[in-house]
């Protein structure tokens, strides 16, 4: 026969668990969020970096055209007066998209 004693201490184990359980899903919540912020502080300071660019100037009139992209376009257009490249050494697709916008 179970005792009251041994009952409160089943019960009491039982509530325990449950929240260790909780807490553990707590923990993978709160790790998943700490990724993500993660993430977007790298993204924050890529964004910083992109300011440093070099740009290849040229005859923007009439026809006009605009290139952006990383430093494998330098050399585009070089023959051609009316395209101007702007290029950012490093720089990702999403983050070129922002600053084409």
């Amino acid at each position: 026969m179970i005792s009251e004693e041994d009952k409160c201490r089943s019960e009491r184990l039982r509530l325990l668990e449950e929240n260790l359980q909780d807490a553990l899903h707590q923990t993978d919540i709160l790790t998943r969020k700490n990724k993500e912020l993660e993430e977007q502080r790298h993204l924050a300071a890529d964004r910083r970096e992109v300011g440093r660019r070099d740009t290849v100037p040229g005859d923007v009139k009439g026809g006009e055209c605009l290139v952006l992209g990383d430093s494998i376009i330098r050399n585009v257009g070089n023959d051609c007066p009316n395209i101007k490249v702007e290029c950012f050494s490093g720089i990702r697709t999403e983050q070129l998209h922002r600053v084409f916008e």
